[in-house]
């Protein structure tokens, strides 16, 4: 009869002991699975700011499958703000609008307001990009409004830079020369050595708007000198405002300033135009 027992006690020890082996393994092969979609996904952006948008979508794409299948909330969130990155840079708003839905679904599953926040700040891009200012203006205002109360100091801070073009473009150029401006202590408060270079396009889209081709050439030399030294390639909305600038300056500019303005803009730093721009 002891021996029964012992038998039984042992076979129980075991089934159990064996179960925590296959949970533990079962959770290894989830957790390399989630990270190898989050690899994927690193690769996604790196090919995006190349300017390699079919490759980009296409792996966010394999990611956002994963997600799904794992019904893994961070991970689908994460690809479909991917996707809208892609679909910004092909100019799809249908395909926006997609994504934007399944944010949408995300945020109230999962009782997120990230992916509100990402969506708004998506369709704004889009609403600027195609010239509606009323409405981008509206939606960076949503973006911000729910960054600040979750605490997301990082899209916080680019809602302040993005806004600043649909303020120039709607003449308050006062308003805008606070938003690049307060641009730029925010992402201070976030890394005191910052020196963020993507910044300077709207530093150059505000001189030109307050009328200063000059300057808004010189600082746009030299943000096209240092992204190249970075290997960055600017989002489709600030690739636009950013090409304005070069195109009115190459047209209207001599060519003996233009010169001029290139060697004094090859030794520019971040924070020399700052100081230089945004003094007041």
């Amino acid at each position: 009869m002891e021996n029964l027992k012992y038998r039984i006690v042992m076979k129980s020890v075991l089934s159990f002991l064996f179960l925590i082996i296959l949970l533990s393994c079962s959770n290894k092969d989830l957790n390399a699975k989630i990270n190898n979609a989050y690899s994927i996904l690193d690769s996604s952006y790196v090919e995006f700011r190349a300017g390699n948008n079919d490759i980009a979508k296409t792996l966010a794409n394999n990611a956002l499958s994963v997600g799904l299948e794992l019904e893994n909330d961070t991970l689908t969130g994460d690809a479909l703000m991917s996707l809208c990155r892609t679909a910004l840079r092909d100019r799809d708003n249908s395909a926006l609008e997609n994504y934007s839905d399944q944010l949408i679904e995300l945020a109230t599953k999962s009782n997120d307001r990230t992916w509100e926040m990402v969506r708004a700040h998506m369709n704004a891009e889009m609403a600027r990009m195609n010239n509606d200012l009323e409405r981008a203006a509206e939606l960076y205002d949503v973006s911000l409004r729910i960054s600040d109360s979750i605490g997301s100091k990082g899209m916080y801070a680019a809602e302040h830079f993005n806004k600043s073009f649909v303020e120039a473009a709607r003449g308050n150029i006062a308003e805008a020369h606070n938003l690049v401006k307060r641009y730029y202590q925010i992402r201070k408060e976030i890394d005191p050595e910052s020196e963020d270079v993507y910044g300077l396009i709207a530093v150059s889209n505000l001189l030109f708007h307050k009328n200063d081709l000059h300057g808004a050439a010189e600082v746009s030399m030299a943000a096209r000198r240092l992204f190249k030294e970075q290997n960055i390639v600017p989002d489709p909305a600030d690739e636009k405002p950013l090409k304005k600038v070069e195109e009115d300056y190459k047209t209207t500019l001599l060519q003996e300033t233009q010169d001029s303005l290139k060697i004094s803009s090859a030794t520019m730093t971040v924070d020399s135009i700052i100081r230089k721009y945004l003094k007041d």
